[in-house]
Protein backbone atom coordinates (compact mmCIF):
# COMPACT_ATOMS: atom_id res chain seq x y z
CA UNK A 1 0.00 0.00 0.00
CA UNK A 2 2.58 2.49 0.82
CA UNK A 3 4.47 1.89 -2.44
CA UNK A 4 1.38 2.57 -4.01
CA UNK A 5 0.86 5.83 -2.45
CA UNK A 6 4.90 7.24 -3.09
CA UNK A 7 4.02 7.02 -6.77
CA UNK A 8 0.37 8.01 -7.16
CA UNK A 9 1.10 12.04 -6.45
CA UNK A 10 3.53 12.04 -9.11
CA UNK A 11 1.38 9.99 -11.65
CA UNK A 12 -1.25 12.41 -11.12
CA UNK A 13 0.76 15.39 -11.54
CA UNK A 14 1.91 14.05 -14.71
CA UNK A 15 -1.14 13.38 -15.86
CA UNK A 16 -2.20 17.08 -14.88
CA UNK A 17 0.98 18.60 -16.49
CA UNK A 18 -0.08 16.40 -19.65
CA UNK A 19 -3.58 18.36 -19.73
CA UNK A 20 -2.31 21.79 -18.86
CA UNK A 21 0.57 21.55 -22.25
CA UNK A 22 -1.97 19.94 -24.46
CA UNK A 23 -4.78 22.69 -23.87
CA UNK A 24 -1.37 25.39 -24.37
CA UNK A 25 -0.85 24.03 -27.60
CA UNK A 26 -4.05 23.97 -28.67
CA UNK A 27 -4.61 27.48 -27.71
CA UNK A 28 -1.27 29.01 -29.75
CA UNK A 29 -2.76 26.88 -32.89
CA UNK A 30 -6.00 28.85 -32.91
CA UNK A 31 -4.21 32.01 -32.00
CA UNK A 32 -1.47 31.11 -34.77
CA UNK A 33 -3.68 30.15 -37.51
CA UNK A 34 -6.21 33.51 -36.65
CA UNK A 35 -3.28 35.74 -37.24
CA UNK A 36 -2.11 34.10 -40.41
CA UNK A 37 -5.36 33.48 -42.46
CA UNK A 38 -6.67 36.48 -42.25
CA UNK A 39 -10.38 37.66 -43.42
CA UNK A 40 -12.11 34.60 -41.96
CA UNK A 41 -15.01 33.28 -39.61
CA UNK A 42 -14.34 31.83 -36.68
CA UNK A 43 -16.51 28.92 -35.10
CA UNK A 44 -15.32 27.80 -31.64
CA UNK A 45 -16.87 25.06 -29.82
CA UNK A 46 -16.32 25.98 -26.46
CA UNK A 47 -16.14 22.95 -23.91
CA UNK A 48 -16.55 23.40 -20.15
CA UNK A 49 -14.48 21.39 -17.55
CA UNK A 50 -17.12 19.26 -16.08
CA UNK A 51 -18.46 18.42 -19.93
CA UNK A 52 -16.99 15.87 -22.30
CA UNK A 53 -16.25 16.69 -25.89
CA UNK A 54 -19.53 15.31 -28.00
CA UNK A 55 -19.18 15.10 -31.91
CA UNK A 56 -22.99 15.34 -32.65
CA UNK A 57 -22.45 18.51 -31.04
CA UNK A 58 -19.67 19.68 -33.27
CA UNK A 59 -21.10 18.25 -36.34
CA UNK A 60 -24.23 20.41 -35.95
CA UNK A 61 -22.19 23.36 -35.26
CA UNK A 62 -19.92 22.64 -38.66
CA UNK A 63 -23.45 21.59 -40.17
CA UNK A 64 -25.03 24.94 -39.67
CA UNK A 65 -22.18 26.94 -40.36
CA UNK A 66 -22.03 25.48 -43.58
CA UNK A 67 -26.00 26.22 -44.41
CA UNK A 68 -25.91 29.51 -43.53
CA UNK A 69 -22.44 30.03 -46.06
CA UNK A 70 -24.48 28.28 -48.66
CA UNK A 71 -27.32 30.91 -47.54
CA UNK A 72 -25.29 33.63 -48.20
CA UNK A 73 -23.89 32.59 -51.71
CA UNK A 74 -27.55 32.04 -52.73
CA UNK A 75 -28.54 35.79 -51.35
CA UNK A 76 -25.72 37.44 -52.91
CA UNK A 77 -26.49 36.40 -56.28
CA UNK A 78 -22.79 36.40 -57.48
CA UNK A 79 -21.66 33.07 -56.20
CA UNK A 80 -19.67 35.13 -53.20
CA UNK A 81 -19.97 34.16 -49.14
CA UNK A 82 -18.12 34.38 -46.27
CA UNK A 83 -14.63 32.58 -45.68
CA UNK A 84 -14.10 29.55 -43.35
CA UNK A 85 -10.67 28.48 -41.86
CA UNK A 86 -9.37 24.83 -43.21
CA UNK A 87 -10.83 23.45 -40.18
CA UNK A 88 -14.31 25.25 -39.49
CA UNK A 89 -14.91 24.27 -35.97
CA UNK A 90 -11.58 24.68 -33.38
CA UNK A 91 -12.41 22.72 -30.08
CA UNK A 92 -11.32 24.55 -26.89
CA UNK A 93 -11.65 23.15 -23.03
CA UNK A 94 -12.44 25.87 -21.14
CA UNK A 95 -10.80 25.92 -17.27
CA UNK A 96 -14.26 26.58 -15.77
CA UNK A 97 -17.57 24.36 -14.78
CA UNK A 98 -21.04 24.89 -17.21
CA UNK A 99 -22.69 26.40 -13.78
CA UNK A 100 -19.84 29.08 -13.24
CA UNK A 101 -20.38 30.85 -16.32
CA UNK A 102 -23.55 31.64 -15.12
CA UNK A 103 -23.46 32.52 -11.73
CA UNK A 104 -19.67 33.75 -10.65
CA UNK A 105 -20.81 37.94 -10.62
CA UNK A 106 -18.80 39.91 -12.55
CA UNK A 107 -18.04 43.74 -10.98
CA UNK A 108 -20.19 46.48 -12.28
CA UNK A 109 -22.11 44.07 -14.73
CA UNK A 110 -26.04 43.04 -13.79
CA UNK A 111 -26.24 39.56 -13.66
CA UNK A 112 -28.23 39.32 -16.71
CA UNK A 113 -24.55 39.99 -18.72
CA UNK A 114 -22.53 37.28 -15.99
CA UNK A 115 -22.94 34.51 -19.12
CA UNK A 116 -22.13 36.41 -21.52
CA UNK A 117 -19.00 38.50 -19.73
CA UNK A 118 -17.47 35.06 -18.61
CA UNK A 119 -17.91 33.08 -21.46
CA UNK A 120 -16.26 35.91 -23.72
CA UNK A 121 -13.43 36.48 -21.17
CA UNK A 122 -12.57 32.64 -21.18
CA UNK A 123 -13.34 32.53 -25.34
CA UNK A 124 -11.44 35.55 -25.64
CA UNK A 125 -8.31 34.50 -24.07
CA UNK A 126 -8.25 31.35 -25.54
CA UNK A 127 -8.35 31.87 -28.68
CA UNK A 128 -6.99 35.79 -29.41
CA UNK A 129 -10.41 36.71 -30.65
CA UNK A 130 -11.55 40.27 -29.33
CA UNK A 131 -14.80 42.76 -30.42
CA UNK A 132 -14.28 44.62 -33.67
CA UNK A 133 -11.36 42.17 -34.43
CA UNK A 134 -10.72 43.45 -37.81
CA UNK A 135 -9.07 40.76 -39.46
CA UNK A 136 -11.41 37.95 -38.15
CA UNK A 137 -15.42 37.14 -36.96
CA UNK A 138 -15.73 35.10 -34.50
CA UNK A 139 -19.17 32.59 -33.27
CA UNK A 140 -18.51 31.12 -30.06
CA UNK A 141 -20.87 28.17 -28.85
CA UNK A 142 -20.67 26.78 -25.65
CA UNK A 143 -22.33 23.33 -23.89
CA UNK A 144 -23.41 25.16 -21.15
CA UNK A 145 -26.80 27.32 -20.24
CA UNK A 146 -27.27 30.89 -19.57
CA UNK A 147 -29.51 31.18 -16.30
CA UNK A 148 -33.11 32.39 -17.16
CA UNK A 149 -32.81 36.03 -18.04
CA UNK A 150 -28.90 36.07 -19.24
CA UNK A 151 -27.85 37.70 -22.67
CA UNK A 152 -26.40 35.95 -25.13
CA UNK A 153 -26.36 37.20 -29.01
CA UNK A 154 -24.11 39.00 -31.08
CA UNK A 155 -22.40 42.31 -31.81
CA UNK A 156 -18.91 44.06 -32.39
CA UNK A 157 -17.86 40.93 -34.54
CA UNK A 158 -18.38 38.18 -32.15
CA UNK A 159 -21.76 35.74 -31.39
CA UNK A 160 -22.26 33.85 -28.19
CA UNK A 161 -24.25 30.58 -28.57
CA UNK A 162 -25.04 29.00 -25.11
CA UNK A 163 -26.88 25.53 -24.41
CA UNK A 164 -26.13 22.14 -24.45
CA UNK A 165 -27.73 21.32 -27.57
CA UNK A 166 -27.04 23.48 -30.79
CA UNK A 167 -29.91 23.40 -32.90
CA UNK A 168 -30.30 20.68 -36.03
CA UNK A 169 -29.64 22.93 -39.25
CA UNK A 170 -32.69 24.30 -40.86
CA UNK A 171 -33.04 25.72 -43.99
CA UNK A 172 -30.99 29.18 -43.62
CA UNK A 173 -33.62 31.14 -45.06
CA UNK A 174 -36.22 29.52 -42.65
CA UNK A 175 -33.95 30.00 -40.22
CA UNK A 176 -30.40 31.47 -40.63
CA UNK A 177 -30.08 32.42 -36.78
CA UNK A 178 -27.16 34.53 -34.48
CA UNK A 179 -24.60 33.93 -37.92
CA UNK A 180 -26.37 36.69 -39.32
CA UNK A 181 -25.31 38.94 -36.73
CA UNK A 182 -21.78 37.67 -37.04
CA UNK A 183 -20.95 36.85 -40.45
CA UNK A 184 -23.12 39.45 -41.83
CA UNK A 185 -25.64 40.31 -44.27
CA UNK A 186 -25.03 41.80 -47.32
CA UNK A 187 -21.61 43.23 -48.72
CA UNK A 188 -21.66 46.59 -46.17
CA UNK A 189 -22.87 44.80 -43.33
CA UNK A 190 -20.31 43.72 -39.95
CA UNK A 191 -17.79 41.54 -42.59
CA UNK A 192 -17.40 44.46 -44.98
CA UNK A 193 -15.89 43.48 -48.66
CA UNK A 194 -12.73 42.00 -46.86
CA UNK A 195 -14.60 38.18 -46.11
CA UNK A 196 -15.84 37.92 -49.47
CA UNK A 197 -14.41 34.78 -51.09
Amino acid sequence: MRYRNRWLLPFICILSLGQIFSLLAQESSIRREARKDKRVVRVVYLVPADRTFRSKYSRRIKAAIANVQVWYQEQMGDEKTFRLPHLPVHVVRTNHTAAWYGTSPVNGADASLWFWFNVLADAFSATGAEFFDPTNRWIFYIDADPLCGQAIGAGGGVALHGGQRPARPHPPAERPGLFLGTAGHGRSLPLGRWAWA
